[in-house]
C-alpha cells in the first residue's frame, strides 16, 4: 500500500499535498500496515490497513496530528465481521 501510493503521488501525479501528509503520519503511526490515497481523481480520501480492535483508536490519533497541519478531518472507520461457515 505504501509503495502504491508513492506511485501514485509520483508516477500518476493524482495526489494532492493534503493527502500526502495524512498519509505520511498514517504510515509512521504505530499499527498501520500501510497508507494510501483512494477515490476517483483527487477523490481526497485515504484508506488504511490496522488491527481491527486499534481501528479507531488509531484514526482518532491521525486526526488529531492532521489538525496540527492545518486541514481537518473525518474519521470512518467500517467493521469487518468475518463468519466461518461450518458443513
Amino acid at each position: 500500500m505504501n509503495a502504491s501510493h508513492a506511485s501514485l503521488r509520483d508516477d500518476c501525479e493524482v495526489s494532492v499535498p493534503a493527502l500526502d501528509i495524512l498519509v505520511g503520519i498514517l504510515q509512521r503511526t504505530p499499527g498501520v500496515f500501510g497508507a494510501r490515497l483512494t477515490g476517483a481523481r483527487f477523490g481526497r480520501a485515504w484508506v488504511a490497513l490496522v488491527t481491527s480492535p486499534q481501528g479507531r483508536e488509531i484514526a482518532t490519533k491521525v486526526v488529531e496530528e492532521y489538525k496540527y497541519t492545518g486541514y481537518n478531518g473525518k474519521i470512518l472507520v467500517p467493521t469487518i465481521i468475518l463468519s466461518l461457515m461450518q458443513d
